[in-house]
């Protein structure tokens, strides 16, 4: 039997609070359902703690159990993985998901009561893992053996149409759809993986620099599989850039026949125009989520992501233009990046006051730098001796050998040695927004704590 778990987020602030419906952890469905479709005679059950404040262990005995952990839940989730291995010693515990990425083998080195960590997508190694697999052959598997510790490349699914439609089958958490939910808590699906960026962000995570998406044929097939078999009405496309190639396909593909989905998807300043917005309502987008990050990306001085004659009154057309349309936004923003100044800051508090104030902002998510595992940031930490020496002094950890990081004091040191402005100006910035603009701030907690 394998139990798949998704620990509670000890982090994180939403911004509306009163309407929200929690989704269940479709990574883990996803991966549920791949497993049972190559492996028909396997167990697995698929448990959400943020649905379910609560696991039967003592009642739950599994010879495998797997984890997924993002920084907001890694707390946790090593703290029940700890009960598990203390009430059922003899299974086997495996670690995957955002948060592993790049801190594998700090995983196991720490933590013995861990077994496996599993990197990247997941599927193809967790089930050569199943499967008696020679360990030094499972892919993306990092693993002890005669008192070392070894680590395996990863290997990604190439084609998401190989994958099954995600069902519900294997929940074991509770779980009833509400038609009035907050577009921050749609169903979040990912028919886009990857991001289509070349360069990647300093501040992303991921682990792979390619794009994969599903076919056309198969998107709208798991679109209308989920409502029509569980009333679910509105999907979060949790693609990096939901491009407007791939939106455009999608409505030429689309089922003369409905039921029909209301959709949330991430776009870019600049990508925003009167085709395009044509495109999005035909497809159901109803709230986009645009990566703003901050004013310093129109800087000379700063390595510019726009084009030159993109300003941002542009970036305020192209939200009135989709409230036009009926479309609201959540714009994001970042508020100590590298460069920071008294003078950007300042700038980039004023234009989330003017967004907060546009009829079509729906909610705002603001956030200082969180250098996650496995992206830049995090390695300019690493190799920073001051940030090390003081991250030390503070935790008594190492930075470059520890895995339960503290991401509020690592922000602070990272934001204190790379900007102008401080941590603590920051993050009374964000609280001040969050007073003044009361329910449309989210955040992760991090630089904004309450």
């Amino acid at each position: 039997m394998l139990t798949l778990i998704f620990p509670k987020h000890n982090q994180g602030v939403l911004a509306d609070k009163k309407n929200i419906n929690f989704p269940p952890a479709t990574g883990l469905l996803a991966l549920s359902n791949y497993l049972k479709f190559r492996k028909s005679s396997i167990n697995v059950s698929v448990w959400d703690l943020n649905l379910y404040n609560y696991l039967p262990v003592n009642d739950l005995e599994s010879e495998l159990y797997g984890l997924s952990v993002w920084f907001s839940n890694y707390q946790s989730g090593l703290k029940l993985a700890q009960n598990i291995k203390s009430r059922w010693p003899k299974s086997k515990i495996i670690l995957g998901g955002h948060n592993v990425n790049s801190i594998e083998k700090r995983i196991l080195e720490n933590n013995p009561y861990i077994d496996y960590v599993i990197s990247g997508d997941g599927e193809i190694g967790l089930l050569k893992l199943l499967e008696c697999e020679v360990l030094n052959k499972v892919p993306g598997l990092t693993y002890r053996s005669n008192g070392q510790i070894f680590s395996n490349p990863i290997q990604q699914v190439e084609s998401l149409d190989e994958l099954p439609l995600i069902t519900l089958e294997n929940l074991k958490t509770p779980f009833n759809w509400r038609n009035d939910c907050a577009n921050n808590s749609a169903f979040p699906i990912s028919g886009i993986r990857g991001c289509m960026r070349q360069n990647r962000c300093d501040y992303c995570s991921i682990p792979t620099v390619s794009v994969r998406k599903l076919s056309t044929k198969r998107y709208w097939q798991q679109l209308q599989l989920l409502m029509q078999n569980y009333g679910i009405t509105r999907f979060f496309e949790t693609g990096d850039i939901f491009d407007n190639n791939y939106a455009r396909a999608l409505v030429r593909a689309k089922p003369e026949y409905g039921p029909y989905p209301k959709l949330r998807v991430y776009s870019y300043p600049g990508l925003i125009n009167k085709n395009n917005i044509d495109t999005y309502l035909q497809l159901g987008v109803d709230n986009v989520f645009i990566g703003v990050e901050s004013v310093l990306i129109w800087d000379k001085s700063f390595t510019k992501k726009y084009s030159s004659n993109y300003t941002i009154q542009s970036l305020i057309a192209e939200i009135d233009l989709l409230w036009d349309h009926g479309i609201t936004t959540m714009p994001s923003f970042i508020l100590g990046l590298p460069g920071e100044t008294y003078d950007t800051l300042e700038r980039n508090v004023e234009l989330i006051y003017r967004i907060a104030e546009l009829p079509g902002t729906q909610e705002l998510l603001i956030n200082s730098p969180i250098p996650l595992p496995n992206s830049n940031y995090f390695n300019w930490c690493i190799e920073n001796e001051q940030i090390v020496k003081e991250y030390r002094n503070i935790t008594g950890d190492n930075l470059r050998t520890y895995d339960n990081l503290n991401y509020h004091i690592l922000s602070e040191l990272f934001v204190n040695t790379y900007t102008e402005v401080s941590y603590s100006l920051i993050r009374k910035k964000i609280r001040e927004m969050q007073k003044i603009l009361f329910n449309k701030v989210a955040n992760w907690g991090v630089g904004s704590e309450l």
